[in-house]
């Protein structure tokens, strides 16, 4: 009799012990179902950091009724920071630093003591456990496509870097497609910073490089992010467009120049918003000459319709913010390939997506081929950088992914 009657009493300890463990697990469900929607709703409000607080709070408290769950986000429970993509972890920035801008943000909801709204329990204090601290964490951030993208799959050296060549991508990864040995070369003392680094076949680095992270090899290849575009019309050539300005001061408008069009001397060019055709010759630029225009797009079609700038040349042009080709800022026709080549001490300052889905991107140049934290995205079939050529890019703020196309604008999900 005494055997059967502890039995019952522990059946009974178990069973009541259960109903609150069932209730622990539902309240647990609705902790993480709103700390999802807060870290997803208070990333989309970064860089101002106030603002992704304060959207991560009203989310919780519209999810999580005060009077139910006490106070289950505060503020130092969300937490600004950078996502880790190579060891999956989220690490925080320093709020005090200025140029610390962070591309996510986590979110800690809780009932617990330290929130004074522990979960009562109904029947386990019979056992000495009168309440339960729950917590859950989302992580949300930046996502979407690599912004410097190699697509060619068989050739060594698809992505090179040497010289002092310096590649930055902040908010962003490296996409190298190419599975062959040494698909991606760092030589010299160039460097690269990416928040991923990934290679189809294996990246082969110089010692005592800094490459951050380390890259990735055999990494699945990635779907051209701009395989979906639809190049524009070519019409017919408008007369007296297009061929060679030198020493010239102009303004130019949108529309279809055959046998290209070439800015030479001490040339000023302003090209008025629009999309300007370069049909069977180069866009070149070279001297001590300069254009510049917002709003652009600048389509390369033909077997010689390619990029050249040399010389001291200053280049200074911005993609559309909407329309067709919202964006997109150099785009080659996928029908025709060849070298787009920057070189000498030209000067650029690109935002926009380039993209050459069968062409080569060299910058042999003293200089970068964006300014810093630039809001640009590299596209091609190769990519090549010496000297101090280069690229630095950095997507992580809104307004910047809010200018670029589709692939690009949908990237916050969830990362943990």
């Amino acid at each position: 009799m005494p055997l059967a009657l502890g039995l019952i009493v522990a059946a009974v300890g178990a069973a009541t012990i259960g109903v609150d463990y069932a209730r622990a697990v539902a309240t647990r469900q609705f902790l993480a179902t709103a700390a999802d929607a807060a870290a997803l709703a208070a990333v989309s409000r970064l860089p101002d950091h106030d603002a992704v607080r304060k959207t991560a709070i009203a989310y919780v408290q519209k999810n999580l009724s005060d009077a139910r769950f006490g106070t289950a986000l505060v503020p130092g429970d969300v937490e600004i920071g950078d996502w880790d993509a190579i060891n999956g972890i989220f690490v925080p920035i320093d709020e005090g630093d200025p140029s610390a801008v962070g591309s996510a943000v986590r979110v800690t909801t809780r009932m617990a003591k330290t929130n004074g709204n522990s979960l009562s329990t109904l029947f386990a204090g019979a056992f000495g456990i009168d309440t339960m601290d729950l917590s859950v964490t989302a992580v949300a951030g930046r996502g979407g496509p690599p912004c410097v993208v190699a697509l060619d799959s068989t050739t060594a050296g698809a992505m090179h870097l040497g010289g002092s060549a310096e590649v930055q991508a902040l908010g962003c990864g490296v996409q190298v497609n190419s599975t062959a040995s040494a698909a991606m070369e760092v030589t010299g003392s160039a460097s690269l910073e990416a928040s991923e680094i990934c290679v189809g076949g294996t990246a082969a680095v110089k010692a005592g490089n800094s490459v951050q992270p380390n890259p990735k090899d055999f990494c699945p290849a990635q779907v051209d992010p701009m395989s979906g575009l639809t190049p524009p019309e070519v019409g017919a050539c408008d007369p007296g467009k297009g061929g060679t300005y030198e020493d010239s001061h102009e303004t130019l408008d949108p529309g279809v120049y055959c046998g290209g069009l070439s800015i030479e001397g001490q040339s000023d060019i302003t090209l008025t918003p629009g999309t300007y055709i370069i049909k069977d010759g180069p866009f070149r630029l070279s001297g001590a000459s300069s254009i510049q225009g917002k709003n652009v797009t600048i389509f390369l079609t033909g077997a010689d319709a390619l990029i050249s700038f040399k010389g001291g040349s200053t280049i200074n042009l911005t993609a559309p913010v909407v329309g067709d080709f919202t964006g997109i800022l150099f785009y080659q026709d996928p029908a025709y390939g060849g070298t787009h080549d920057w070189r000498g001490k030209s000067t650029t300052d690109l935002r926009g997506v380039i993209y050459f889905p069968e062409g080569k991107l060299i910058s042999n140049s003293k200089t970068a081929i964006t300014p810093e934290g630039s809001c640009t995205v590299l596209i091609a079939k190769t990519l090549s950088f010496s000297t101090n050529g280069g690229a630095t890019i950095d997507i992580r703020k809104s307004n910047c992914r809010s200018a670029l196309p589709g692939p690009y604008n949908r990237g916050i999900v969830l990362l943990q």
